[in-house]
This record gives structure tokens, sequence and C-alpha cells, in this order.
């Protein structure tokens, strides 16, 4: 109740400055009728003061959402933002009294100029309403954002760290928040608030870590033995013995570290739900005391 009389309150304070403004400017309109309409006056005073209302109901609506449904509380948000828009620009059109037709010509030559001006921020504007509209990602999503567009430098020193996965996916891992009208907001698995441009977004291979089609995750697990204390025809067996309990896909004698040394390699499956760090962890530990 509190929250909503708050939302009420500053609901009518926006109100009434509006209001407050549109009779100052109306007031004063002996002053600036013989340069310019009363209703072009109107129109600017319905867009500022609508958007203005439209962006303090966005985040009244995220504040009000998030704590019950997460971070789809955005995606909720900017739908109203979009509609709240549209509509702002429609009933400043309206107000204006401008013919269709000068309104066709203005806008598309305003269009020109405006676009050259901000293509950069057009091109994040279009591609934030395609990545809505077509869901190529969304809000909860955790996703790795792969593109040349994000420099990214990957561990290669010392070598095992470059050795240590099968492959290596360049970009940035995170799960969406947002998905605003220019950018898209992933918290890192640091913690940290990564705001992606939509347009290098829409440009971007996604690797999607909840998927839709898929129901399990393959985690490779690799150890170095010694040639020494390993007896390569039993490895496996004591390794599938080790790992008891686990999904095993396969179990490989990978390769050869250096003379001495050689590397299983363990694949594993694990539920798309299921935590897959948790699951490598203990399968480590375990082949780390088969090790010793």
């Amino acid at each position: 109740m509190k929250r909503a009389a708050l939302f009420v309150a500053g609901l009518v304070m926006r109100l009434a400055v509006i209001f407050a403004v549109g009779y100052a400017l109306r007031w004063l309109s002996p002053l600036y009728e013989a340069y310019i309409g009363w209703n072009i006056v109107e129109a600017a005073v319905i867009i500022g003061g609508g958007l203005w209302l439209v962006e303090y109901i966005y985040r009244e609506i995220v504040k009000s959402l998030e704590p019950r449904i997460g971070p789809r509380a955005f995606a909720v948000g900017n739908t109203f933002r979009f509609v709240g828009m549209g509509l702002v620009v429609l009933a400043a059109w309206l107000v204006s009294g401008t013919a269709l037709e000068a309104a066709l010509f203005g806008g598309a030559f305003a269009g020109l100029i405006i676009g050259l001006a901000l293509q950069p921020t057009l091109g994040n504007l279009f591609a934030g309403v395609l990545i809505l509209a077509t869901k190529y990602i969304e809000v909860g999503d955790e996703v790795r954002i792969v593109t040349w567009r994000l420099p990214y430098q990957f561990a290669f020193l010392p070598g095992h760290k470059f050795m240590s996965p099968d492959y290596i996916m360049i970009g940035y891992r995170g799960r969406v928040t947002e998905v605003g009208l220019l950018y898209t907001t992933l918290i890192s698995e640091t913690g940290h608030e990564v705001r992606i441009p939509n347009s290098v977004l829409l440009d971007a291979a996604v690797v999607d870590y909840t998927p839709k089609y898929v129901k399990d995750f393959v985690v490779n697990v690799r150890v170095e033995y010694p040639l020494s204390k390993v007896d390569l025809d039993t490895i496996e067996e004591r390794v599938r013995q080790a790992l008891d309990g686990f999904r095993i896909l396969g179990i490989y004698v990978n390769e050869q570290s250096e003379r001495e040394n050689v590397i299983v390699l363990v694949r594993l499956a694990v539920p798309v739900d299921e935590d897959w760090r948790r699951v490598k962890s203990e399968a480590l530990k375990r082949l780390l005391k088969l090790a010793r």
C-alpha cells in the first residue's frame, strides 16, 4: 500500500508539473504565437511530459515486479515503454493538427537528416526492436556473446591453461537482465554489469546456456598421471570405478604431456538444470585422489 501511495503521489506531482508548464506557455502565447502556433507548442509539451511520465511508470513497474518475477520485470517494463512512447507520439501528432501529407513529407525529410546524424543510435534502436520481436535472446537467459567487435583475450600461458579445454569460445558470458532500446545488460560470472550495444549483439553469435532443445551439457575433466605409476591397460576401468554415480560418456587416454606424464580425459553428461561446476569439482577431486 505504501508503494502504491508513493507511486500515485509521484504521478500526480508530475501531471501537475506538466499542466503548470502547459498553462504558463499558454499564458505567454501572445509573445510567440505569431511565430509558433500554439498547437506546435502543445505537441511539444505532450511529447516532453509524456516521455517523462512513461519513463517514471517504467521504473516503477520494474521496481514493483522485480521481487516477484526477477529479471523478467525488465521485459514487462520495456513492453510498456514501447507502447507508451508510441501513444505519446501519436497524441502529439493529432494535437499538432498537421495534415497527413505534410506529416509524411516532413517526417521523411527529418528522418533523412536525423538518420544520417544518429545512424549508430538508430542502428541500436532497430536492433533492439528486432531482438525483442524475434526473441533472439530473452531476459533470464545465460549466454556467451562471441563477436570480433568485443575485444577479448584468452589465457594462453602457461601452456596447460591453453590446452585444458577442447575448444575456446572467445567472448563474454553472463545472465541477461535487461534488453533495452539501445543496449542489453548482462551480469557476468564475476558479478559485473556488461552493457552491449544492440547492433553489436544482433551481429554476434550467441551461445545459449539455457537451451530449449538440449537436455545435457558435456563437461570435460582432465587429469595428468605419471606414466611410471599408471597401468595403461587398467586405467580406464579404475577411473570408471572412481567416478561411480556419474554419467560417463567416455574415458580416453587423451595425450602425452611431457615424456613422463599422460593426460586422461573424462567426458561427463550434466543436466542443464544442474550446476556443472559442482559436478566437475567432485569428479576432479575423485580423480586426483586416484592419482595419489
